[in-house]
């Protein structure tokens, strides 16, 4: 166990818990009527489970009446505490401190509710998190605003600095369908982050990383029903993100074929919320452009300008060398004043515009490559489906056929056994017939009635071994000519006879009476 300390952290300056790494609370932030709250901690605690105005590291000691369960458990969260506040520092502690024995480890370990796991998620401590996770510790856990690690994690930076998000959500991702008090999914967390401007690319990072994992085990349909939950304000998560201006957190979400036509309680859809916003984005272009000087270039000019395409695309910027001329080009003072100082501005104004323009191709080319990564990806699972397809009905249709051929078999084999047994039924009545002339001229005595009962004996079992028979003779001509070993048998001919292979068929009744005429000899001889 580490040495407990009591640390002030009112002036440590930590990359994790500045403006870039927390949440703005100070910015943007709405009342409950106007605006989709995410978390209650969000709103009320300026540092990670601390209500403003207090210091992050004097936690509560207990008091004399403190049980040693609870005092341990105390010392080992105060500790941990201290070694998520020093990891960056420049003396930090060198390992997390281990969990006394018997400790609760899903007890909270500041006045919030979170757990150990809630921290070290948040922190984007994986080893910690693992760790954690190996004692047993619920990944399910909830705060008191009833969040997530899961939910905790994505409401950081830490995360996104070290590029540890897929692993964290391969170690949460069974708490990916759990909503917070707000009923907020974790994508609602990460769209509510966007209210701060310099967290686009981070909630972006988060949403690819989470569905990207979800998408090795989750079918497509299932993971667009997760993004278009709604939570108490009716908002989906690619409402927020429209709303707060984040234009490639709604591009990627809209990948995933999210519902726009969802309305919240106001009314609005997320098709609404991005109209809007494409329309703010184009009227700030406009004032960008549109210059406010009586001096500015003509507007229609300036559009037939950034129509001008040189072969290879790219923009072809006139001859502006006139700037560098003589400055007493003209007579005029003005005019000269004019052309030595509004254009050196002009060119860089349009160097800007140009710079802008290459930003937006180079992102739409990004964009446009990931689609068609989809759709040959899509186009792939489709022809294998269809291949699967194609193979079940070849499949059905070969059970089907030999099915039929199963049935045609087994009436053939019934009226074989029918015809034999009819035929076998005329020859009994005939010996039957035969055999009663010749008793009849017998006398009644004890001797023939004995015979009778020997004969009927040999008679029942006679019966038995005439069926028996019958089936087998039938079920030898069922398979006649298609054993496993018919051209095993048609070499062996063709080898003892040395006649070709195309004529053993024709041969067959010659060559079974010519076997039957020496079996016979060969019983003539032996007796």
């Amino acid at each position: 166990m580490l040495t407990h300390c009591y640390i002030d952290t009112s002036h440590i300056e930590d990359d994790r818990f500045s403006t870039t790494s927390l949440p703005n609370f100070e910015e943007d932030i709405g009342t409950p009527d106007n605006a989709t709250v995410i978390s209650e901690s969000l709103l009320e605690e300026d540092t990670f489970g601390y209500p403003p105005g207090t210091n992050a590291l004097k936690r509560k000691r207990g008091n004399d009446q403190m049980t040693i369960q609870d005092r341990d458990h105390q010392i080992w969260a105060d500790s941990l505490l201290d070694y998520f506040m020093l990891l960056s520092t420049s003396d930090p502690f060198p390992s997390p401190p281990e969990p006394p024995p018997g400790i609760n480890i899903d007890r909270a370990i500041d006045d919030k509710g979170h757990t150990a796991l809630h921290w070290a998620a948040a922190m984007g401590d994986v080893p910690v998190v693992r760790s954690l996770i190996a004692r047993n510790a619920r990944v399910d856990a909830v705060s008191n605003s009833s969040e997530t690690p899961l939910m905790r994690a994505v409401l950081f930076t830490n995360n996104y600095d070290k590029d540890s998000m897929p692993k964290m959500i391969r170690l949460l991702q069974s708490t990916v369908h759990q909503t917070d008090w707000f009923q907020s999914t974790v994508f609602h967390h990460i769209a509510k982050t966007t209210e701060n401007r310099t967290k686009y690319h981070c909630a972006r990072y988060y949403l690819d990383s989470i569905i990207n994992v979800l998408a090795e085990t989750w079918v497509p349909e299932d993971i667009t029903k997760l993004l278009d939950l709604r939570d108490t304000n009716g908002d989906t998560a690619v409402m927020i993100a429209a709303r707060n201006g984040a234009r490639k957190c709604v591009r990627s979400l809209l990948g995933r074929n999210v519902n726009v036509d969802i309305p919240n309680k106001l009314g609005e859809t997320a098709d609404d919320l991005i109209r809007d916003l494409n329309s703010r984005r184009r009227s700030r272009h406009h004032h960008r452009q549109v210059s406010s000087s009586p001096f500015g270039p003509d507007t229609r000019a300036a559009e037939d300008f950034g129509r001008t395409l040189n072969g290879d695309g790219a923009v072809s910027l006139p001859n502006l060398s006139i700037f560098n001329q003589n400055k007493e080009k003209y007579r005029s003072q003005t005019a000269n004043t004019l052309l030595t100082s509004l254009g050196p501005t002009l060119m860089d104004r349009l160097q800007q515009l140009a710079d802008a323009c290459d930003t937006e191709l180079e992102e739409k080319e990004a964009e446009a490559l990931d689609a068609d990564r989809v759709a040959r990806k899509r186009q792939l699972e489709l022809e294998a489906l269809r291949r699967q397809i194609g193979e079940l009905g070849a499949v059905d249709e070969s059970d089907e056929y030999d099915a039929r051929q199963e049935a045609d078999l087994a009436e053939l084999v019934a009226e074989a056994e029918a015809l034999c047994e009819l035929e076998h039924i005329s020859e009994l009545r005939r010996l039957q017939d035969q055999a009663g002339a010749n008793t009849s001229q017998r006398n009644g005595s004890d001797e023939s009635t004995i015979e009778k009962v020997r004969l009927a004996r040999q008679l029942f079992h006679a019966q038995d071994e005439r069926r028996r028979l019958v089936r087998s003779v039938v079920e030898g001509l069922s398979v006649a000519g298609v054993g496993e070993k018919t051209s095993d048998y048609r070499r062996l001919i063709v080898g003892a006879l040395g006649v070709r292979e195309d004529d053993v068929e024709a041969l067959l009744n010659e060559i079974l009476g010519q076997l039957e005429e020496e079996a016979q000899d060969g019983g003539a001889d032996e007796s």
